[in-house]
């Protein structure tokens, strides 16, 4: 069985509500205002993958110091193949235990089978216990014996919980004969990595990914990582310039620390505490890229940092606050989650300056559609949240947009304006033209950011058509919409329609409202997006794209 997601609860701050970390996920960040239980959340982790599991908790671990309320851990577990028939068909259950109140012995709490028939139950009972069942049970013969599986799991689950690092928030180097995860003989393991025993080149290996790592935050593919010869210090050099690590600031400083950290564990669960500590917004996204793409762990991260909050299809962001002393959490999933998050930092806009570029557009199809596009014309080049960011300004919001007009203090419009120079000076704009035909003119909110594009030299990308969906190709939509009816894709759809009125006119009868287009838009788009290819791109198109690619490289237009 694979272990998929641990919840806590009623683990110091953490109430009777579990705080999930998801595992089938690379990193889990955890974002939240000070003292919300973000650091309770790591020490639960950390007490689940270390031999402590099986010491006894302290009073203080006991949530509101309750001796009647016990610590409990939810593991969420996905059936393979060479688990029991029935468990794979349950696909996901969960195992609840509870490590007991302070003195007492762990003992698991129950199992979630509850809603298997009798005939399905027996023999995976059967199957773990080697007993059979003479006679129906009663709901708490059930109960018994979901406890007694529950039991047999429990130290299956346990025994294959990831190893736990946890790195803590305060870090130094310091001289050591032994290696500590904070920074101590931190110079010594690098020195053994730089020159390592034969059969350990695998430690070489990671000398070379500090070096690597080092080279892009200092933006110098010529610069030389070096332990001083009575390995007391880390030097940098740069062709006959050697100085040591100290010379390059804090930030440099911190990272060497966590770089090693992470690199000196395989396949483990890192638990990092603010990791962005001393390091530029960018240079904290460039990190977070370092741990995904060039280390074998997983990681859950705390931090105040709002350029860490970008959840993907392998980062799951976590928003933690305090209610009553209680500790809550909710999944990063949406606009708003993400927006309750950053006040919760007190972060404003004008402190959002985490990408290199910014590319507004009015809602999620449209950046849907651009990053399929940016990926078919500039493959493997950039890097969304690193190299650019796509930020929404929605429809009717365009009216309170400006890149340069100023807006008087008792202004209505002061909390919506956003002045889009103060957050990235390298902006383009995507508006959606609206027009139901050739000759119809922009309307007068259009005009006016048009225009102020043009005098501050920003690009300005008004639709060639209605909207962005009428770049696409007949034959993307058309393959996309086949899998969802059987109906004849013989629909048209010209340069000035909208998209769900023709889709409407032909899959109407043979669709669930639930795919109509404007009703499930990101949805939409991105079946449509995986059908898009180089070659439907029209040269309008094609030229707005390589526009914004130059955007994001700093390139003049």
């Amino acid at each position: 069985m694979k272990l998929t997601h641990v919840g806590i609860s009623n683990f110091r701050s953490i109430g009777a509500e579990f705080v999930t970390i998801d595992l089938t996920k690379k990193i889990n960040v955890l974002v939240g205002a000070n003292n919300c239980g973000k650091s309770n959340v790591l020490r639960a982790v950390d007490w689940l993958g270390s031999p402590r599991t099986r010491e006894k908790f302290s009073p203080v671990d006991l949530h509101q110091r309750s001796d009647g309320v016990s610590p409990a851990f939810q593991f969420t577990l996905q059936a393979e193949e060479d688990d029991h028939q029935t468990l794979q068909r349950l696909n996901h259950f969960h195992i609840k235990w509870s490590g007991g109140s302070a003195g007492a012995d762990p003992i698991p709490l129950w199992i979630s089978l509850e809603n298997l028939s009798f005939e399905e139950f027996s023999p995976l009972f059967s199957h773990y216990t080697r007993e059979r069942f003479v006679r129906r049970l009663t709901s708490e013969e059930t109960a018994q014996h979901h406890l007694r599986i529950a039991s047999t799991l429990l130290p299956r689950v346990l025994k294959n919980f990831p190893a736990v690092c946890l790195i803590p928030q305060f870090r130094e180097i310091r001289p050591d004969d032994n290696y500590s995860i904070g920074g101590h003989g931190i110079v010594k393991l690098l020195a053994a990595w730089h020159h390592p025993e034969i059969g350990k080149d695998a430690d070489h290996h990671r000398f070379l990914q500090v070096q690597d790592l080092l080279r892009r935050f200092l933006e110098n593919p010529n610069v030389s990582l070096e332990v001083s010869h009575r390995h007391d210090q880390i030097l940098v050099s740069h062709k006959s310039l050697r100085l040591p690590l100290d010379s390059y600031g804090t930030g440099i400083h911190e990272l060497i620390i966590l770089a090693i950290a992470v690199l000196s564990h395989d396949n483990a669960l890192v638990c990092i505490e603010e990791p962005e500590i001393h390091l530029h917004p960018l240079l904290q996204r460039r990190f977070l890229e370092f741990l995904r793409a060039e280390t074998t762990n997983r990681y859950v991260l705390t931090t105040h940092s709002p350029a860490l909050i970008a959840p993907n299809a392998d980062t799951a962001v976590t928003h933690l606050w305090l209610e009553a002393g209680v500790t809550k959490s909710r999944l990063v999933e949406t606009t708003s989650h993400s927006l309750e998050a950053l006040r919760d930092l007190g972060a404003k806009a004008s402190d959002l300056l985490q990408a290199n570029s910014v590319i507004w557009v009015e809602g999620p199809s449209d950046r849907i559609y651009l990053n399929r596009w940016l990926e078919l014309l500039c493959p493997n080049e950039f890097r969304e949240g690193i190299d650019y960011a796509i930020m929404f300004y929605g429809g009717r919001l365009l009216a309170h947009v400006s890149l340069e007009r100023e807006v008087p203090p008792d202004s209505e419009e002061v909390d919506e304006l956003i002045h889009l120079l103060r957050i990235n000076q390298h902006s383009a704009i995507l508006i959606d033209s609206d027009r139901r035909k050739a000759a119809d003119s922009l309307n007068g909110t259009k005009l006016r950011v048009k225009e102020e594009c043009m005098a501050a030299k920003i690009p300005c990308w008004v639709t060639d058509g209605r909207e962005i969906e009428n770049y696409l190709s007949y034959s993307a939509i058309a393959a996309a919409y086949a899998e969802l009816t059987s109906a004849p894709a013989t629909f048209k759809f010209a340069k000035f329609d909208a998209l769900e009125d023709a889709l409407k006119k032909t899959f109407r009868k043979s669709w669930p409202r639930s795919s109509y287009y404007n009703e499930a838009k990101p949805k939409l788009a991105r079946r449509i997006a995986t059908k898009i290819t180089a070659d439907q791109l029209t040269p309008e198109l094609n030229e707005w794209i390589r526009q914004l690619a130059r955007v994001i490289r700093h390139e003049p237009n």
